[in-house]
């Protein structure tokens, strides 16, 4: 049986889990300084869009958004496991920064 995401809690945490199905890749800044991520998990694809409030945290108002999935922003269930889920594309992009910046 193939795995998916059904937009419940733990979402995050069945990311993590199952790292060998989620695939990632920086798509842009937007010009409201969103970072977005095309994503994919097992079949099931969409985007995460993620940003920064002032104080440069990740902001709860980020958001997963794959297909079959309602739109989920981190503060949805107070899913702190989607919060790292954000962290590790954040830290995926900083330490290839250079390489996304000329894509």
């Amino acid at each position: 049986m193939t795995k998916r995401l059904t937009g419940g809690a733990g979402t995050g945490k069945k990311i993590i889990k199952n790292l060998d199905l989620f695939k990632h890749s920086f798509n842009k800044v937007d010009e409201e300084g969103n970072y977005i991520f095309n994503v994919s998990f097992g079949k099931q694809s969409g985007n995460f869009v993620i940003s920064y409030n002032e104080d440069g945290v990740i902001d709860e108002r980020s958001t997963l958004n794959m297909k079959d999935l309602d739109k989920k922003t981190l503060e949805i269930y107070n899913d702190p496991s989607l919060r790292e889920v954000a962290e590790m594309l954040m830290n995926d992009y900083e330490s290839n920064k250079d390489e996304n910046e000329n894509n």
